[in-house]
């Protein structure tokens, strides 16, 4: 990400050269406008005293000749060319993100947002509960999430999106209401409302009375409101009054998707990340925090920092286990290697990406550098476990859209 805010003080700063040409031209022009009105004016008050002066005469005919054919050629010329065409050289040399980072990007948001239950609206306002982090999103910030949503097929986060859109419509926008209504209808239809899609394709049909996708859309909603209300009253088998039935067509939405694991589990793992989650007074009063050397002749001299935070299961925390240098040795090493993580396949054994884990791993070998070697050892240090047939020192990066759903794990060092 730092590198792509470079890449975006490049384009600014080339977008401002384009801007200042164009404007040096237009000033010029307007230089030229007014000196040939004032000119012409001046020829309105007496034409044929005007045109009688012979100075006046070559000025009025060199004005519509070699003058006229400069400005003409002046206007023509595409003095912002060379900027544009600066942009595509910087595609060859600049970091850009792609479309596929664009929707990590808003699935990243979508995640935060449902993990820690966060309000559409006051994200769009750019607060995160109730203080002001970052800039507002435009109408077309938001319309970009739900489109990303949209075509993820994800209808229920496309429509929390979009409604927000519209909500931030206002005269600066590029955005046509007809346009957000489009989507939003037929999310909504997506979604199992028919009447409420309807309600919508109508009024896009109001804005926009030829168009045909709306038209269809519109034909379909209603066939599909007509086969609700014929189901809609039963009668009785002994010929009594119509019962009538519940006709909602709403389905209950999971939005957590197809490949998540158990709903109780997911909860409680939500609740943890928002803080709601923690264990008694009873339970914590019985942890502790220790220097630890384990039996280990080095970390009698420089024993590490312990922190138990679990007695069942057995879970504690280091401290403070790598220097800055051999991050920073371990950083430079990995960054180059960098490749999109992936899992095995249990039925397969196959290797490949999966939504549930978004990261870039690298391995890095102990006789690589001394730096790998003692965070290796060190490793050996704390578990008092053998390294030997131990996988190599592996270094993630998650990015701005990065996760890995809860999973087992065998060792882990912060």
């Amino acid at each position: 990400m730092e590198e792509v805010l470079e890449t975006e003080s490049v384009l600014i700063s080339n977008m401002e050269g384009y801007i200042e040409a164009q404007e040096k031209k237009l000033e010029y022009l307007k230089q030229k406008v007014v000196e040939y009105q004032r000119e012409h004016d001046e020829a309105a008050k007496d034409v044929s005293a005007y045109l009688l002066n012979p100075i006046n005469a070559y000025l009025l005919t060199k004005r519509l000749t070699s003058d006229w054919k400069d400005l003409e050629q002046i206007m023509m010329t595409d003095v912002g060319t060379k900027f544009i065409n600066n942009v595509t050289n910087y595609r060859e040399v600049l970091k850009f993100p792609s479309e596929e980072d664009l929707l990590g990007a808003a699935n990243a948001l979508i995640r935060l947002q449902d993990t820690y239950n966060l309000d559409t609206a006051s994200l769009a306002r750019g607060e995160l509960n109730g203080v002001q982090y970052s800039t507002e999103m435009s109408s077309e910030d938001c319309f970009e999430i739900g489109r990303q949503m949209y075509n993820n097929r994800d209808y229920h986060h496309t429509i929390m999106w979009v409604q927000e859109a519209i909500n931030r419509l206002n005269n600066d926008s590029r955005l046509l209401r007809s346009d957000l209504l489009e989507y939003l209808a037929f999310s909504t239809f997506k979604e199992g409302n028919v009447e409420s899609a309807l309600e919508m394709t109508n009024e896009l049909l109001e804005i926009v009375p030829d168009h045909q996708r709306a038209r269809g859309n519109k034909y379909y909603y209603e066939k599909e409101l007509a086969k609700v209300n014929e189901k809609s009253v039963l009668r009785g088998d002994d010929g009594s009054e119509n019962v009538p039935v519940d006709k909602s067509l709403e389905f209950q939405h999971s939005r957590l998707g197809p490949y998540t694991y158990d709903l109780p589990e997911r909860k409680l793992y939500e609740l943890a990340c928002r803080g709601e989650l923690k264990p008694d007074e009873k339970f914590l009063s019985k942890l502790y925090c220790k220097y630890a050397d384990n039996n280990v002749p080095f970390l009698k001299l420089a024993p590490l920092k312990l922190e138990q935070i679990s007695f069942d299961p057995f879970i504690v925390i280091f401290h403070e286990v790598m220097y800055d240098s051999e991050i920073e040795v371990i950083k430079r090493m990995a960054k180059p290697r960098f490749k999109r993580a992936t899992v095995q396949n249990h039925k397969t054994g196959e290797l490949e990406v999966a939504h549930y884990r978004i990261s870039k791993s690298a391995w890095l070998k102990d006789e690589e550098h001394d730096a790998v070697k003692n965070v290796v050892q060190r490793t050996e240090d704390m578990t008092g476990l053998t390294m030997e047939t131990a996988e190599e020192l592996q270094v993630v990066n998650y990015g701005i859209g990065g996760h890995y759903e809860p999973h087992y794990v065998r060792g882990l060092i912060k």
